[in-house]
């Protein structure tokens, strides 16, 4: 399985931006965010949980 890079987590970031969906990304994901080194290579992504924001 490939690892969860930072340019992937800047495309999520500007397609919900684009759409103005809420999220919010924790853990490790997080972390790679914040440019530190060695961490696991997974995702943690959590939308708000609302119809308008599933609409999006």
């Amino acid at each position: 399985m490939a690892a969860f890079e930072y340019r992937q987590a800047e495309e999520i970031r500007e397609t919900f931006a684009r759409w103005n969906v809420r999220y919010l990304f924790l853990g490790k994901s997080a972390a790679i965010l914040m440019g530190f080194p060695d961490t696991t290579q997974d995702v943690d992504l959590y939308p708000q949980r609302s119809a308008d924001n599933g609409d999006k």
